[in-house]
């Protein structure tokens, strides 16, 4: 009996699959992804709210959504931390939602919640 061969196209939001039965916990997480995610590798900074004084930390833009983005620092940052991301004569309000230390640094996941005009107040 020959294998079934034949490609079909399911969206991810079509299908829930339990984790770990058909894939990795890494695909798991991007199979679960709401919107498509898009590769970038721009410097920039980020400024950490809320804090008794400002602090300004250098970061790397990995990738972004439509609702969120990757960033890798030098340090790590705590989920559930508000940040504002500069990009260009914006910046991103956000909160930062896990962290992971890589092999150069700590990536962390953060969810947007608004995207101002303007610099943040410290630059």
């Amino acid at each position: 009996m020959e294998p079934n061969t034949q490609l079909v196209d399911i969206s991810p939001v079509d299908v829930a699959c339990p984790e770990g039965i058909l894939s990795t916990p890494e695909e798991s997480a991007r199979e679960r992804r709401r919107e498509p995610r898009y590769p970038t590798d721009k410097l920039t900074f980020l400024h950490l709210t809320g804090t008794a004084a400002p602090e300004r930390i250098f970061c790397r833009v990995l990738d972004v959504s439509e609702s969120g983005m990757r960033l890798r620092t030098e340090r790590a940052i705590d989920p559930g931390t508000e940040i504002r991301v500069t990009l260009r004569e914006m910046f991103a309000v956000a909160s930062v939602r896990y962290c992971r230390a890589v092999t150069d640094g700590f990536d962390h996941g953060v969810q947007v919640a608004e995207i101002r005009n303007g610099a943040p107040v410290g630059d």
